[in-house]
């Protein structure tokens, strides 16, 4: 028998393998497109626009 995960847990401390970010990259707010090269569109809204993480088909912008 498997020990039992907390998966509230993970991610808390270290940078999350599937999207490349580790706490404290990104906002508590997000908007989340539904396709990753929408992401830059998204962005051409925001200033201070910095691309933090790509990984697969998870891509992560922030800004103001």
């Amino acid at each position: 028998m498997s020990t039992p995960v907390d998966k509230s847990q993970v991610g808390l401390t270290e940078r999350q393998y599937h999207i490349g970010i580790a706490p404290g990259e990104v906002s508590s707010v997000a908007l989340l497109p539904g396709d990753p090269f929408r992401v830059p569109f998204v962005a051409e809204f925001l200033t201070d626009v910095r691309e933090v993480a790509h990984n697969r088909e998870h891509r992560t912008m922030t800004g103001w």
